[in-house]
């Protein structure tokens, strides 16, 4: 391997990392509501290969009527057709035993735990941490 004496190794903490990645976003009009803060939302929790680079990439916009729970989507910036209608209401999930989650709960780890734990229902969490707190 030639042209190694030519590089230098660094370490950075998390902290400085993202302090490097605010400042290049500082470049950016990142105020709520831009382009730029809209892309970096829709790309947020996405993996690489379906991030967009351009507002006009961004396929839909979904909207909840919390008074009906009804959920439509729009084309970005189409605010005169009519919105498409995808879900009436919102089915709730049926709730699990107390032993159906003790036996989930065995499998989970770290992280793992704390994601399934604010998966569950608001009552499956109460069943939980009531049993626990007893």
């Amino acid at each position: 391997m030639s042209g190694h004496e030519n590089y230098v190794q660094v370490t950075v903490t998390k902290n400085e990392f993202t302090k490097l990645e605010d400042k290049s976003a500082e470049e950016e009009d990142n105020t709520w509501g831009s382009d730029y803060w809209l892309i970096q939302q829709y790309n947020r929790n996405r993996p690489v290969d379906s991030h967009i680079k351009s507002i006009e990439e961004l396929p839909y916009i979904y909207e909840k009527n919390s008074d009906t729970n009804e959920i439509f989507r729009r084309r970005f910036g189409d605010y005169y057709n009519k919105r498409e209608k995808i879900k009436s209401t919102i089915t709730e999930r049926v709730e699990r035993s107390l032993d159906e989650l003790a036996e989930e709960m065995k499998a989970k780890t770290g992280k793992e735990f704390q994601d399934w734990f604010y998966g569950l229902t608001k009552n499956e969490r109460e069943k939980l941490t009531e049993f626990f707190n007893m």
